[in-house]
């Protein structure tokens, strides 16, 4: 979970308003070649779409026609997703939308999407195994376009078959992950914190589907403050237990100068799962002899393990990640659904579709593929594509443009619309008196 309020977009509003990069000759620029040199937008119907989180996403033949799409079978899907861009200049950027690959079943068409935050596993050869995340600190969403151009439609590609794994995994690593951005102590960059931890201790209320009692949990909690005088410490507990974070990893220091608004610590550390860990509450605070001027929440991850079955049987999708896999790993889903996909999505931008072998006893039926390769971190996506998968936020038709057909200009100045009309009139004096483009 993960909110933003609209403190975050005037700051941002007025923090890139005064944003104005001059372009200087092209001694180290990448070549013509380097750039496509017309833009996809530049003809066609287009409508881009908005994704709040990454998963499994579906676009009804309905909801294309309501857009203004006569045949929805014509329909492709372009973009990037929401996660965060490199801020390297080092060339590898995407220059432009790519198209997307799909499956469709009866009138959905399914495709998966990246939404603003990217979760990452740590290697556990060298750390506590758990998820990381990385916020796309500029877009509370990742966006997608749509248009029935008539290009070759891109298929989501189907695994090679493999004969049958002899090491069964019938449990997998999934997450809760809870961030809200509510506020910027120093009033101003990219950094947002969240809840209140200066009066006292902070509980969150969590769930973790289908845990593995018995199972090593890794709970991470990172916080923020200014403490006057002293050092904190950030301490939590799951439910009732303890989490044993390490003095050092814990520390939260003393700024060091005045116009430091706040020092971080962001520790983790394992706790054994029981069965009264399925839900429950986790609690957090900052325990100092000093007095915070500011401490607040940053975000929390519990990394579970978690038996490979969906939540309930309403639902659609079922996150699964597995490390060290072998060439001889099966992988197990304790499920009888006919109609069950699953995709593995450690590129996320090319998933890759395995099928389904389903086998039953008296005991139930267990549906099971062999992905057939070692890998030291895969993430795969299980769904049902009968129930309603995820489904986009908005939708809006945008006018054709042709951004890789302009000229190079002088000034490039990055505004928001409420202050388009100062940002022309800054463009407009440069033109006038500078002959700047």
């Amino acid at each position: 979970m993960r909110t933003k309020n609209s403190t975050y977009h005037k700051l941002l509003a007025i923090t890139l308003s005064a944003l104005a990069i001059a372009v200087a000759p092209a001694a180290k620029a990448f070549a013509p070649s380097h750039y496509a040199s017309h833009s996809r937008l530049a003809s066609g119907k287009w409508v881009k779409i908005a994704v709040q989180q990454s998963g499994v996403h579906q676009l009804t033949s309905e909801e294309l026609k309501q857009m203004g799409f006569d045949d929805p079978s014509q329909v492709r899907v372009y973009g990037n997703g929401g996660y965060m861009m490199s801020e390297i200049l080092d060339g590898k950027a995407i220059d432009d939308i790519k198209q997307v690959p799909v499956a469709r079943f009866n009138d959905k068409l399914v495709f998966y999407a990246k939404g603003p935050v990217k979760f990452s596993f740590t290697d556990p050869k060298l750390s506590t195994a758990h998820y990381s995340r990385q916020v796309n600190t500029y877009s509370n969403f990742g966006y997608y376009f749509l248009t029935d151009s008539g290009e070759k439609q891109d298929t989501i590609a189907m695994a090679e078959p493999h004969a049958a794994g002899t090491v069964a995994c019938d449990s997998s690593y999934n997450l809760f992950y809870h961030e809200q951005d509510l506020v910027s102590v120093g009033q101003s960059g990219k950094d947002m914190l969240g809840e209140n931890l200066a009066s006292g201790p902070l509980s969150l209320d969590y769930e973790l589907p289908n845990l593995v009692p018995g199972s090593k949990m890794a709970v991470t909690v990172s916080a923020a403050a200014y403490i006057n005088n002293s050092t904190g410490n950030v301490v939590a507990w799951l439910g009732n237990d303890s989490v044993p974070f390490s003095a050092v990893s814990s520390r939260i220091y003393q700024p060091s100068a005045t116009y430091v608004y706040y020092s971080q610590a962001s520790p983790t550390a394992l706790v054994t799962a029981t069965d009264s860990n399925h839900s429950g509450k986790l609690k957090v605070q900052i325990n100092t002899t000093g007095t915070f001027n500011a401490a607040h929440l940053d975000y929390s991850i519990i990394t579970y393990w978690q038996h490979n079955r969906f939540a309930n049987e309403q639902s659609s999708q079922l996150n699964m990640g597995f490390p060290e896999l072998a060439d001889s790993s099966r992988i197990e889903l304790h499920e009888d659904r006919p109609n069950l996909q699953v995709w593995n999505v450690d590129d996320a931008n090319r998933p890759i579709s395995y099928k389904l072998t389903a086998d039953s006893d008296s005991t139930g039926t267990t549906m099971w593929f062999a992905p057939g390769a070692h890998s030291k971190y895969s993430q795969f996506v299980a769904f049902d594509p009968s129930e309603q998968l995820m489904s986009i936020s908005s939708w809006k038709s945008v006018d054709n443009q042709d951004l890789h057909a302009m000229e190079v200009p002088n000034m490039l100045i990055i505004t928001s619309q409420a202050l388009m009309e100062q940002a022309n009139r800054v463009a407009q004096l440069h033109t006038e008196h500078d002959g700047m483009k």
